[in-house]
């Protein structure tokens, strides 16, 4: 599937370079070094036009997660959420959750939250004072255990010696044999109390733990969905972008659901054009022998004579228009901010797009950084012997820009197989100038195209 087409003629460059000849320049020349690429042929179909519009890569309608009375809006239609732009005010950022857009009235929801945050303050000393203390509890309960039981014994040691008195009728009256029987009876029952409790304190530990942590953490959700709900009444933006389009203002009341703004990421930008059914298996093939089948495309715009930008066909989308039987291509094109005209494309825009469809030819190819674009034309610097013994020497050759592939995009002009075009350095080259080649570069190429 990969021809790999190597040109390894360096030694062909220095025999005719100065250096070779161990001649120099003719007086007042100066060489300028590069490096060149030959120009090669590639089997490649001619493509087709197509136009699209641009859109952007993310839209939003964002709208109020909860309700309330708008207090301060944070942006203007068109105005673009960038952190550089909203860095001098941080009221207006949050590295967590986008860009502040909206703020709704938040008093009554702040007090409810300062209670339920006491609540909760409250709720952990309790369990803190719990765990201190429960020990402390059982050890105490355990001790009035232990002193009941050494009453129970006193007290039944002397109803026994009452009771063997009274029975010989030997100085015990009636009233101090009852009166010890009852001390007896309440020694018992102080036991059995003093048991329980202790037997409760220890099988309770766990629980009243567990209790008292669930109380904390009962409230800690209570103070959690608070706090989401405060920062609902912040209404923000998910990712950087420009507003395009306002629907409250301060004062407004919103319902939940309501849309305060509608937001668009156009960088990259994104163009759908539509393919006919007949064209969609060539159009797959080229995508397919694409490196990571990702296909570079030349892109066009109308309003933008003076520059072509470099597109990538993403994906093609397998549901056709049932009345015009066409298939959606998406295609991304990259679309930075230059610090004095911002973005040079914009959403809606109309744009035409070269697409590899068509039987496949023999096309020029030469390699991007070859390509110097001087408004609405196209050149390249080609290194050519024009027969005289100190070397090569540049000629610009005006080109027609066809279909791209990867880092290489084929040409039409006044070029051939023979030819080397400057890949490194064209840019301070002149017209006429000699060359002093360095290198020479080698392709890499994917298979042609049926």
């Amino acid at each position: 599937m990969w021809n790999r087409l190597i040109v390894t003629s360096c030694s062909f460059f220095m025999l005719l370079t100065p250096v070779a000849w161990g001649q120099s320049p003719p007086s007042g020349e100066q060489l300028s070094p590069v490096v060149v690429y030959p120009v090669v042929e590639f089997q490649q179909p001619l493509g087709k036009s197509f136009y699209g519009t641009t859109e952007p890569i993310r839209r939003t309608s964002i709208g109020s997660a909860v309700e309330g009375r708008i207090e301060s809006v944070y942006f203007e239609e068109g105005e673009e959420l960038t952190h550089t732009a909203n860095a001098a005010d941080s009221s207006q950022t949050s590295e967590e959750n986008g860009f502040d857009l909206v703020k709704l009235k938040t008093e009554t929801i702040t007090q409810e939250l300062l209670a339920a945050q006491a609540e909760l303050q409250y709720r952990k000393l309790a369990h803190e004072e719990l765990l201190l203390s429960i020990d402390l509890e059982i050890t105490h309960a355990e001790q009035s255990r232990l002193a009941a039981e050494q009453a129970q014994q006193l007290a039944e040691k002397k109803f026994g010696r009452a009771q063997s008195l009274f029975e010989r009728q030997n100085g015990v009256t009636k009233d101090e044999f009852d009166e010890a029987e009852s001390a007896r009876a309440i020694a018992i029952a102080t036991v059995l109390q003093a048991q329980a409790t202790s037997k409760r304190l220890k099988d309770t530990k766990q629980v009243r733990l567990a209790q008292a942590k669930a109380q904390v953490e009962i409230q800690e959700a209570v103070v959690q969905r608070l706090e989401d709900q405060l920062r609902k009444h912040t209404i923000r933006s998910p990712f950087e972008g420009y507003v395009v389009s306002q629907k409250a203002d301060v004062g407004d009341w919103v319902s939940r659901g309501d849309v305060v703004a509608e937001v668009i990421q156009i960088d990259p930008i994104q163009l759908r054009v539509f393919v006919p059914e007949s064209d969609l298996y060539s159009l797959k093939v080229a995508l397919k022998l694409a490196p990571e089948e990702k296909l570079d495309v030349w892109v066009r715009f109308d309003a933008i004579k003076d520059q072509r930008f470099n597109g990538r066909v993403e994906r093609i989308i397998p549901q056709a228009d049932v009345r015009s039987r066409t298939f959606p291509i998406l295609i991304r094109v990259d679309n930075p901010k230059d610090s004095r005209l911002g973005r040079r494309l914009g959403s809606g825009m109309l744009a035409e797009v070269a697409l590899p469809i068509g039987t496949a030819q023999k096309r020029l190819l030469v390699p991007k950084d070859a390509i110097n674009l001087e408004d609405e034309s196209a050149s390249v610097i080609a290194a050519r012997s024009n027969g005289e013994s100190f070397g090569y020497r540049a000629e610009k050759i005006p080109v027609r820009l066809g279909l791209s592939m990867g880092n290489f995009v084929a040409v039409t002009g006044e070029l051939s197989v023979t030819d080397r075009v400057v890949v490194e350095g064209n840019e301070r080259i002149r017209a006429g100038q000699i060359l002093d080649v360095v290198s020479e570069g080698e392709y890499d190429l994917p298979g042609t195209v049926p």
